[in-house]
C-alpha cells in the first residue's frame, strides 16, 4: 500500500528510539553493502560460508533464553522509572509478553513465517525515499513518524494510574484465569488450536475489539486506558499534526494536500478511526484491516 499510494507521512506505531536504531544500522548495513561492492570491483575474493541453520529446538531455546535475559534490564529499569508498581509492570506484563512470544517464535518461523509490519513499512518508505530522493523544497518524499511512547514513559504512565488495591485486583484476574475460572485474553492461542487457526483468528478485527473489551476488565481498566486508550490518543494527534502542520522537514511550509499512511495494531484501530473522525475536521479516512 505505501509503495502504490506513496504517502507524504507514515505515522508508525513505535517509538522514536527504535525508529532511530533501525536507522543506523540500515545505515551500516548500506556501507558494509557498499565495501562488498568495492572489495568485488577490485578482484577481492570474499569467500563466504553460510552457517547451517539451528536445530529447532537450538532455536526455541536460543529465543527463550534471549527474553529471561532481558528480564533484568527491564526489572531495573522499571524499579528506576517506577518503584515497585514499575518493576511488577515491566517484569509481569511487559516481560511476561516477551516470554509468551519467544515460546511460540520458533513455530512461527518454520510454519507460518511473516514480516513485522512496522518494520516492513518503515522499509517501504526509506525504499521510497532512495528511489524518488527529496522534493524542490529539500524534503524527503516519506516521512517516517514515530508516534508511541518510550517504555520508561509508558512505565511511569502505568504507575501514576495504579494503586495497591488495583494490583490485588490484578493478581487475583491473573489468577481466576490461570486456574481455568475466568475465559483468557480472546487474542491468546487456546489449547489445541493449531497455529494457522490461531494466526487467522487473531488477525480479525472482532478479536481485537473483544481482546480490548477484556483488558477494560482488568484493575479497574487501568490497563485498557493505559496501554490502549492513552496511546489511541497519541496516534491521532500524530494523525492530525502530521496532516495540519503544512511544514516539510526543513521547517518550510507548503500549501500541497498531505497523505499518511497510519499503520498501528487491531486493538487500536477502532480508537484511531473514532478519533480523527472525532478531530479530523476535512480529514478523508480511508481505513484497512
Amino acid at each position: 500500500m505505501i509503495h502504490v499510494i506513496q504517502p507524504n507521512r507514515v505515522v508508525l506505531e513505535m517509538p522514536s528510539s527504535r525508529l532511530e536504531r533501525r536507522e543506523r544500522e540500515r545505515r551500516q548495513q548500506r556501507l558494509q553493502k557498499q565495501k562488498q561492492q568495492d572489495r568485488t570491483e577490485t578482484g577481492i575474493i570474499n569467500n563466504f560460508t553460510p552457517q547451517n541453520s539451528s536445530s529447532s529446538s537450538t532455536t526455541k531455546t536460543k529465543s527463550f533464553g534471549e527474553a529471561l535475559q532481558t528480564l533484568p534490564a527491564l526489572a531495573t529499569m522499571g524499579y528506576e522509572k517506577g518503584g515497585i508498581s514499575g518493576l511488577l509492570f515491566s517484569v509481569i506484563i511487559i516481560g511476561g509478553s516477551l516470554v509468551k512470544q519467544s515460546i511460540v517464535k520458533k513455530d512461527e518461523s518454520e510454519i507460518l513465517p511473516r514480516r513485522n509490519e512496522f518494520t516492513a513499512a518503515m522499509e517501504a518508505a526509506q525504499e521510497i525515499n532512495d528511489n524518488c530522493g527529496t522534493t524542490d523544497e529539500g524534503e524527503v518524499t516519506t516521512q517516517i513518524i514515530a508516534a508511541d511512547l518510550e517504555l520508561e514513559d509508558l512505565i511511569k504512565s502505568f504507575v501514576r494510574s495504579m494503586s495497591i488495591l488495583r494490583w490485588i485486583e490484578l493478581g487475583l484476574n491473573i489468577m481466576i484465569e490461570s486456574v481455568g475460572i475466568k475465559d483468557p485474553d480472546p487474542v491468546r492461542r487456546m489449547r489445541g488450536e493449531t497455529l494457522l487457526d490461531w494466526e487467522d483468528r487473531r488477525r480479525n478485527i472482532a478479536t481485537a475489539r473483544s481482546s480490548k473489551a477484556h483488558g477494560e476488565g482488568y484493575a479497574g481498566g487501568v490497563l485498557g486506558s493505559v496501554l490502549v486508550d492513552e496511546r489511541d490518543a497519541r496516534f491521532v494527534d500524530a494523525c492530525l499534526k502530521a496532516t495540519t502542520s503544512g511544514e516539510n522537514l526543513n521547517g518550510n511550509r507548503t500549501s500541497s494536500e498531505v497523505s499518511i499512511v497510519c499503520i498501528v495494531g487491531l486493538v487500536h484501530l477502532d480508537g484511531v478511526v473514532q478519533g480523527l473522525e472525532r478531530q479530523g475536521g476535512g480529514v478523508k479516512l480511508e481505513q484497512s484491516n
